[in-house]
Parts: structure tokens; C-alpha cells; sequence
């Protein structure tokens, strides 16, 4: 499974498509921070991970260790050196996992250089920490994107029916949602993974732990990870 893992990461820090993103997340962030309207830093800071944030890294993270491995065969390949099943998908998740912390620890390292590079910005500390819990929250979402996606993927093998999947967790489903409890007065946004990791900031930022970040963990990570698993090992594959 580590020789997986290593592998995974040695690609993907040498594509040229892993660089683009990067550079543009550098030209892109200042522009979107230092616009001028309403909202605060912390609060442009926090709409640009609920929403473009979390799905360009899920999108890229899907991209590198799921579409480029099928396409090259070496999902396939793996299985047919006698890895299991199980760790592939373990690994594969791995990967993605660590992609995500990079991404989202660059991505909170240049909002923190932005800011403190603008004496126009007024940000204090409670606002750094307030970030940081921003993006620790958004991290489930992205891993609850990953684990979703890569169950579609392995039970259709077909990446983009794992794309749709990705789009659906982070924009399409929650605004469905959004919208079923205005009209028929349910819960339903609240259940969700972005309803519970937002209570569970929410009490973060008021120094307090919400157990609905665990339950978002169990029920919307952990669950669909170990329901791919399920589903790939009876997957038939042409080795």
C-alpha cells in the first residue's frame, strides 16, 4: 500500500497540471480577496473554500489518482501483481487524503501572505484560528468528495459519472436541499455533510467541540471508504 502511495505522490508532483493549479491558486487568491464588496476577508476566505475551493482540489485530486490511473491500466496492473484489492483502495484514498492537506495548507499559507501583506486588511488573530478551523471543517467535506466519488467511480468505472458525483456533494445537492427545506420545512441541510461540518465551526470558533464533526466523519467518509472497498473486490476487472 505505501509503494502505492509513493507512487501516486511521485506522479503527480512531477505534472505539469499539479504546477498549473498551483500557480494559478497564486495569482487567482489575491485577486479574490483584495476585490472590494461587502464581505470581510474571513468571510471571502470561507466562501471561496465552500465553493470553488473544495471542489477544484477534490476535482484535481480525482483527476491525478483515479482518471490518470485508469486510462493507464494500472489500477488493473496492480491487482494483477497480486496487490489486494483492499489496499488499492486504501492507498488510493491515502492519496488523495494527503493531496488534500497539501492543497488546502497552501491554500490557507497564501490567504494568511495576502492578508498580511494588506494593511488594508484588518485580521486579527482570532481570525487566523478562526481559518484554520474553516479549513480543518472543509477538509471533511473534501474527503467526503473523494469517498463518494471514488464509490461511483469503482461501482461504474467511469470517471466522469465520479466528476458528477464530486459536483453534486459540494454544489448541485446541497442547494437541492436548501431548497426542500424552504419549501416542505425538513432538515435535510442540516444532515448533510456541509450542514453538519458548519454547526460544527461554528462551535468551534466559540471554543467548543461539536460530535456532529465525528458523525460527519463515520457517516460520510468513513462509511462510503469502506462501502468501495466492498464494492471493488466484487468488481471484474480485465487483468
Amino acid at each position: 500500500m505505501i509503494r502505492i502511495m509513493r507512487a501516486d505522490l511521485r506522479r503527480i508532483l512531477r505534472t505539469k497540471g499539479f504546477h498549473i493549479f498551483n500557480v494559478f491558486l497564486v495569482l487567482f487568491m489575491p485577486i479574490f480577496l483584495l476585490s472590494e464588496d461587502k464581505q470581510t476577508a474571513l468571510d471571502k476566505a470561507d466562501s471561496f473554500l465552500s465553493m470553488g475551493g473544495i471542489l477544484l482540489v477534490s476535482l484535481l485530486a480525482i483527476i491525478k489518482v483515479y482518471s490518470d490511473e485508469l486510462h493507464a491500466g494500472t489500477i488493473q496492473g496492480a491487482i494483477g501483481a497480486g496487490i489486494k484489492r483492499d489496499s488499492v483502495v486504501a492507498a488510493k484514498f491515502l492519496s488523495c487524503a494527503i493531496i488534500g492537506i497539501f492543497e488546502l495548507g497552501f491554500i490557507l499559507l497564501l490567504m494568511f501572505g495576502v492578508m498580511a501583506l494588506d494593511d488594508s486588511i484588518l485580521f486579527t488573530k482570532n481570525d487566523h484560528l478562526m481559518l484554520v478551523y474553516s479549513c480543518i471543517c472543509h477538509y471533511v467535506v473534501f474527503l467526503d468528495c473523494i469517498a463518494l466519488s471514488s464509490l461511483v467511480l469503482y461501482a461504474s468505472w467511469s470517471v466522469p459519472a465520479a466528476f458528477i458525483t464530486d459536483v453534486a456533494v459540494v454544489l448541485l445537492l446541497p442547494a437541492v436541499f436548501s431548497w426542500v427545506d424552504s419549501l416542505l420545512n425538513t432538515v435535510f441541510t442540516e444532515l448533510w455533510v456541509k450542514g453538519l461540518v458548519e454547526v460544527a465551526y461554528v462551535s468551534l470558533c466559540n471554543g467548543a467541540f461539536d460530535a456532529r464533526l465525528i458523525i460527519a466523519v463515520l457517516v460520510y467518509v468513513i462509511l462510503p471508504a469502506y462501502l468501495s472497498a466492498a464494492v471493488f473486490r466484487r468488481k471484474e476487472l480485465e487483468l
